[in-house]
């Protein structure tokens, strides 16, 4: 009996887990007064990985992660797990290279202040959070959240 409950919690667990992420919709925001508007997959890598420091605009990039869809983002933009992006930033950091590492954020409140008030805030957070007073969703690939090919699901 004892086992059965202890069974039957952690498949609830990994049922509710596989949902949860399921249900989540990822979205690349940046800051209202950002010219950009459409990034490819590719490119949104790059600024990810810190090949790219600067937006067009001239804009130092400044990267952000909210803490609870970073796992998801980083498993469907790079197919790669959390430990690799932070093995792959600990080897930027030590080469030198200008580039600065997403600074990860718990607090919704936080993301939005910081994207609202740098012109080079670039973020991803979940599509239900985002503040369109404080923030604009960006296009991947010219398609938008909701699309049915749109990669951030």
């Amino acid at each position: 009996m004892k086992y059965t409950k202890i069974i039957l919690l952690i498949s609830a667990l990994v049922v509710f887990g596989r949902w949860n992420d399921a249900a989540a919709q990822i979205v690349i925001v940046v800051n209202k007064n950002n010219t950009i508007r459409n990034l490819s997959n590719d490119e949104l890598k790059k600024i990810y990985l810190g090949k790219v420091t600067i937006f067009p605009s001239g804009n130092k990039i400044i990267l952000l992660e909210h803490a609870p869809v970073k796992k998801m983002f980083y498993k469907h933009v790079f197919n790669m797990k959390i430990d690799k992006v932070k093995k792959h930033w600990f080897s930027v950091v030590f080469s030198g290279k200008s580039a600065t590492p997403p600074k990860e954020l718990k607090d919704l409140d936080e993301v939005k202040k910081i994207v609202n008030t740098n012109d080079g805030a670039i973020c991803f957070v979940e599509l239900s959070t985002v503040d369109s007073s404080k923030m604009k969703v960006i296009t991947i690939d010219n398609k938008k959240p909701g699309d049915a090919q749109y990669r951030l699901k």
